[in-house]
């Protein structure tokens, strides 16, 4: 299975030509490729009053187990860094920077809280994927771990897991080619278990690609 986000051309392009024989579902920048069967798409809207912010679920189907999955992009906090830079250069608007970053990680914890209520509404296996822009000592990651989450890099990853940031210095600095956060994240319920879990290279994206091989239990 294949989750991408901020995607909403690539079943249009040379590389979603490769996907066209899978099972795909889409939404926005949200896409879902799988070789399992599909059974059932639908995109959920976290409850904030200033912005309708998506997540994706689909069902998927493994023999007689149904899986769901869904494919997540929480809210960057670019925004609010953004503020801080233009605002917090004139000492009467640093109280004002704040109050945009504040508010930004709001936004991330709201989408969190909205998530882990649906998954515990959930009766079978559940996956989580996506760029979460969170890492894990943060609040909005460890929402989802209240709501029974393991995190697939915790349990089987090696090394640190970077995804993000390689691309920050490669203007003055183009050999510095190293991440330094992780913030995309493969996160699984109880049922499943990672029997191990890395990351891709650096050349395609702002953003690395996360990998897991995840092993459904028998009961």
């Amino acid at each position: 299975m294949v989750l991408l986000q901020d995607s909403p051309d690539l079943l249009k392009s040379l590389q979603g030509k490769y996907f066209r024989k899978w099972n795909v579902s889409s939404f926005g920048q949200f896409v879902v490729m799988s070789r399992f069967p599909l059974t059932k798409a639908e995109v959920l809207w976290t409850p904030y009053p200033k912005k309708k912010l998506p997540f994706l679920r689909c069902q998927v189907q493994i023999g007689q187990e149904s899986i769901s999955l869904y494919n997540v992009h929480f809210n960057s906090p670019r925004e609010g860094l953004y503020s801080f830079g233009m605002l917090g250069k004139q000492p009467q608007f640093l109280l004002e920077a704040i109050r945009c970053i504040d508010n930004n990680a709001n936004v991330r914890i709201t989408q969190a809280r909205a998530l882990r209520e649906l998954i515990r509404q959930e009766r079978g296996p559940v996956i989580v994927a996506g760029d979460l822009n969170s890492t894990d000592a943060s609040l909005s990651y460890l929402e989802l771990r209240d709501a029974g989450l393991r995190d697939a890099f915790e349990e089987s990853g090696r090394g640190y897991g970077y995804t993000y940031g390689h691309f920050l210095l490669e203007n003055k600095f183009p050999w510095l080619n190293l991440s330094w956060m992780r913030i995309d994240h493969i996160m699984m319920s109880s049922q499943l278990h990672a029997r191990r879990c890395w990351t891709g290279t650096a050349t395609a994206s702002d953003h690395r690609p996360c990998f897991a091989d995840l092993v459904l239990k028998r009961p």
